[in-house]
Formats: C-alpha cells, structure tokens, sequence
C-alpha cells in the first residue's frame, strides 16, 4: 500500500494499492496537503497546521482519533511515530515547535523543539533547529548531547544509521556525529546548500539511506555517498 494526502474543497487521505494503482480507500481531513504520512504495523497517521492530527486503521481507513489544535488551514508538516508516541509540528499558539501524543488515543502527552523532522533511534530523540542539532531521551526529555552550528544553520531533517546521526547545513556540508557522544566524525562539502522539504516545500525532499548509500539532496542535485 502508498499513502499520501492530496488537497482540494478541504483534504484527503488516499491509500492505493501498491501493484496496479487501485484506490482502496480514503478519507476526509481538515485542509491536508503538504505533509507526509507516518505509517505503522497497522495505523497511518497524519498531521497538518495547527495542529489537526489524526490516526486511520491502514487496512480499512477508518478513524481511530482526531486530535484538533483549535484552528485549520493550508500546509502541515509531516508527522514522525516513535515508541508509541506521535510526534507532530506546525503548531499555532503552542510553547513549543511540537507536540507528542500518545499513538493509541492521540492524547497529548507533552511539548518538544525543533525546527525539523525528528529521527529515532535506541530510545533517543534527535532534535534539529537552525542553530543546534540535540540528542534526548524519548522517556524523559534528558538531553544527551548537544552540537551548534558554527556560522551557519543546519537546513535538513536528521537521519540515525548505525548509531551515526547525518544531518546537512545551508553551506552545503554533510556532517555526521556519534549518536552517542556527539563528537563529529567527519564533514564534507557538496558544494551547495542541503535543503530538505520543510515548511510548505513541494516537492518534500530529505536525506535517505539502503543500500550501503547515503542520498542527499544538495541544491538542484542528488549526491550518493557510500
């Protein structure tokens, strides 16, 4: 099955059948256009401004939950699923970049920062704004360690392999940090500026890896890193 979302008199959920195409079924949201789908064993969960956030059965479409942050509209950023939590952005009169709810009923459970998608891996949180890239503790919010960018910003949505934490900066460097200290292991040059698909970006593009590759997008290129 592919999810994705489309935009029209409102928003809609499509699942559609991997092998010929065929429409299995849909369903109604407040306004969706610009996010991804996160999806789980059974569940698809999606998220867009303000925040409205809601679960769906993957097989059936059925609604499971609707979290509504109090207002609607264009745009959305792309929900992450960790650990049984729900980690959505977008946000509007909130504290924080994000919120977390919990995946079975969508309650909410607590607020976190960052300006990008966040990664996962062994229990942490990795973490992106413009100027600091923060590994915490999924279960308690502790920080593990934190990295800032020196005279420039970090532009990409993170991503964790092996324990290596990769992200990319708007002066074109790929760096990757030791998931569990932090110390930077290497950093090279791509010679443009590494923008991932935040914020309205169409179409939504981000670092990818299989493979024994590391994909990257850098300006109006695709760089493959082995």
């Amino acid at each position: 099955m592919v999810y994705t979302s489309g935009s029209g008199g409102g928003g809609t959920v499509y699942a559609v059948k991997e092998s010929n195409g065929q429409v299995v079924w849909t369903a109604p949201v407040e306004n969706g256009d610009t996010s991804a789908p996160a999806v789980s064993d059974d569940a698809v969960y999606v998220s867009y401004a303000c925040p409205q956030t809601y679960r769906f059965d993957a097989k059936t479409g059925q609604q499971i939950w609707h979290y509504s942050g109090g207002c609607e509209g264009g745009g959305g950023e792309s929900a992450a699923v960790y650990d049984n939590l729900v980690f959505v952005r977008d946000l509007y009169n909130y504290p924080t970049d994000g919120i977390a709810l919990t995946a079975s009923t969508g309650s909410l459970v607590g607020g976190f920062n960052s300006l990008y998608s966040t990664a996962f891996a062994g229990g942490y949180a990795v973490l992106t704004e413009a100027e600091t890239l923060s590994v915490a503790k999924v279960s308690n919010g502790h920080t593990r360690w934190t990295v800032t960018a020196n005279g420039e910003s970090f532009t990409c949505s993170p991503i964790v392999v092996n324990d290596i934490v990769y992200t990319g900066t708007s002066t074109g460097n790929l760096e990757a940090y030791s998931g569990e200290t932090g110390q930077l292991i290497y950093s090279v040059n791509l010679g443009q500026p590494i923008q991932c698909g935040e914020n309205f970006a169409e179409p939504l593009a981000g670092m990818g890896a299989g493979e024994g590759l590391l994909v990257v997008p850098a300006g109006n290129t695709l760089v493959a890193l082995q």
